[in-house]
């Protein structure tokens, strides 16, 4: 008896529960990444939604999409599990901080001596313009 083939379709169809989280990484230019998981990972999926939310996997998985090249969908399962659970809300509803701004990239070693350099030029060309003298 011949074996039969796995049926495809129902390989790669994404669950009701997960289209959320598959839309959202879509949205953010993602939308080849293939996402056929078995029954087990797609349970899988399921309670890290419930204990970290769709907006957290999502960032997360948009993050790695956006350093490398990404094909499947399980490549993100295990850095699921390892984010954090997602905090309590807050009592009073605030559920986010203010975002602030990140400092400034520190500048090289070589644009601070050209900077440095710069900065003596222009004092001497100060002096200069003053009759002074160096």
């Amino acid at each position: 008896m011949p074996e039969r083939a796995p049926d495809t379709a129902a390989a790669t169809s994404i669950p009701d529960f997960a289209r959320p989280l598959i839309d959202a990484i879509s949205r953010a230019g993602f939308d080849t990444l293939r996402w056929n998981l078995k029954h087990p990972d797609w349970l899988i999926v399921h309670a890290l939604i419930h204990s970290h939310g769709i907006e957290r996997l999502a960032r997360y998985a948009i993050e790695q999409c956006s350093q490398r090249q990404i094909s499947y969908g399980k490549y993100f399962l295990p850095g699921w599990r390892d984010l954090p659970p997602a905090p309590a809300p807050d009592p009073e509803g605030v559920h986010r901080l203010p975002v602030r701004p990140a400092p400034a990239p520190a500048p090289s070693p070589q644009a601070a001596r050209r900077n440095a350099s710069r900065n003596v030029l222009d004092q001497l060309a100060d002096q200069l313009r003053a009759g002074g003298t160096a």
